[in-house]
């Protein structure tokens, strides 16, 4: 599931996502009954295709800024506006990155906890209870107490009570003492790893923009070139725009596809994952007598 989310966010286009939508349906009702590997595909691009139209709209794209630009006539128009709560939409990549940030900060947050319950699980099936108050729930310790510092003495985002101030510093230091117990000096480090980690969600934001600024150059070119190739230049313009925005899109899926792999498997599996099986032994020859023949 989250492979679907993130990639539907790093594509981010409700236009390229119609497409892989569209596709992946006619592969499924088409071609899926004579081959079971492409039916299973199919379905996955179904999915991954809802994801990236669902995100487009919450982001205001659809085959960038086609639809303002060449259907409203005005291209700093958005898709639509809605207002529900205190949330407008849609929350625009280019104009309001920061936003974006923030949500994907929080669901890579979301994401990596989810990792330590699942560790928390296996060790429970395991009967290993000590070793869940020594590996995870040290980890949720300092987050929460690390956090609420953070958030308050360095970012300013709230402010805590005398309590919450001591309650915090315990948790940060019970969580830091733990690490350090369980992996000498050395486990400090895991702390500026589990950052960087969390860090790489940022990943979210920079492919959707990298999806948005290219779809966006190539509306621009698109509605130039009839004024600098007279009459020739209006047919020019949808093969521009068919040629420019299916490379954009085979690109940017390709990039969504792979990292959003590496955060299931770096990020996420490193959370709880642990390898089994047998040693990996090259093929060799064990030589004991050797004969050389002339």
């Amino acid at each position: 599931i989250s492979f679907i989310l993130f990639f539907g966010i790093m594509l981010g286009d409700a236009g390229y996502g119609s497409v892989i939508l569209i596709a992946s349906l006619a592969a499924y009702i088409k071609l899926g009954k004579y081959s079971s590997m492409i039916k299973e595909w199919s379905f996955l691009g179904i999915w991954l295709g809802l994801a990236t139209v669902i995100a487009g709209i919450l982001f205001n794209g659809f085959f960038g800024d086609f639809i303002p630009r060449f259907v409203y006539g005005d291209a700093t128009k958005a898709l639509y506006s809605l207002q529900v709560g205190s949330i407008h939409l849609p929350i625009d990549a280019l104009h309001k990155p920061l936003t974006i940030l923030v949500i994907t900060l929080l669901l890579g947050l979301a994401h990596l906890n989810l990792g330590f319950v699942l560790a928390m699980y296996q060790n429970y099936k395991r009967g290993e209870i000590k070793a869940i108050f020594k590996e995870q729930i040290p980890w949720f310790l300092l987050q929460i107490g690390g956090g609420a510092l953070i958030g308050s003495s360095l970012l300013h985002i709230w402010s805590l009570s005398p309590l919450m101030f001591y309650i915090s510093v315990i948790f940060t230091i019970i969580g830091l003492i733990a690490l350090v117990l369980n992996n000498g000096a050395m486990g400090l480090f895991d702390v500026t790893g589990y950052i960087g980690d969390w860090l790489s969600y940022a990943r979210l934001l920079a492919l959707g923009l990298a999806t948005a600024g290219m779809a966006l150059a190539f509306n621009i070119v698109a509605e130039l070139i009839p004024t600098i190739v007279p009459y020739v230049g209006i047919v020019l313009v949808p093969v521009i725009l068919v040629v420019a925005h299916f490379a954009n899109l085979l690109i940017q899926a390709l990039g969504a596809a792979i990292h959003s792999l590496r955060l299931q498997y770096v990020e996420f599996f490193g959370r709880f994952y642990e390898g089994g099986g047998r040693k990996f032994v090259p093929f060799q020859i064990r030589r004991k007598y050797t004969e050389e023949i002339k």
